[in-house]
């Protein structure tokens, strides 16, 4: 997360050129490259105040909700014609070359690294990526934030599987 900071598209290819330039001198794969977005992968000119995004962020910061009222609303924006992730399309056109999309029907990808990448005692090692930048706009704060309970919809715990989340908020934000 974090990998721009005002999340517009010529830092996503600056970023880009950098990563790859890692992943060269560390004769990486593209595989092995994770990315998650992060507040500022957010391109906050489009959460203007009193437009259509900043009004759903506000509705989802609603304090008068429970918790659980709030995911069910979140829910239904996302399934709404109206593109809530707006603000993330140049993170989404980024981390699509990742195989990290977050989309509004898979808010968290999953990947399981492949069978020449097992741990020593057969495990398999499955990364999870999670969202914390749905609600990020110019009024961020720890209690503005939001994960879904369906961001882990494909979280289980099979034997044989290691999972790791990758997440660039804390979960208790």
């Amino acid at each position: 997360g974090d990998i721009t900071y005002h999340g517009r598209a010529e830092e996503f290819t600056r970023a880009k050129a950098w990563l790859e330039d890692v992943r060269s001198a560390t004769t990486s794969s593209p595989e092995a490259l994770f990315v998650v977005p992060g507040n500022h992968d957010v391109n906050q000119a489009k959460v203007e105040k009193d437009s259509m995004l900043w009004d759903a962020h506000q509705s989802l910061r609603d304090k008068d909700l429970s918790l659980e009222d709030r995911l069910k609303n979140l829910e239904k924006k996302l399934h709404d014609s109206f593109d809530f992730l707006t603000a993330l399309a140049e993170y989404r056109a980024f981390a699509t070359e990742y195989a990290c999309l977050t989309s509004p029907t898979e808010l968290a990808w999953v990947q399981v690294l492949d069978s020449d990448n097992l741990l020593e005692d057969g495990t398999a090692v499955r990364f999870h990526g999670l969202n914390s930048a749905l609600l990020s706009d110019r009024e961020d704060s720890k209690a503005n934030l939001m994960l879904s309970d369906f961001q882990f919809s494909r979280f289980d715990s099979k034997p044989n599987y290691v999972n790791v989340v990758l997440c660039h908020h804390p979960y208790g934000w």
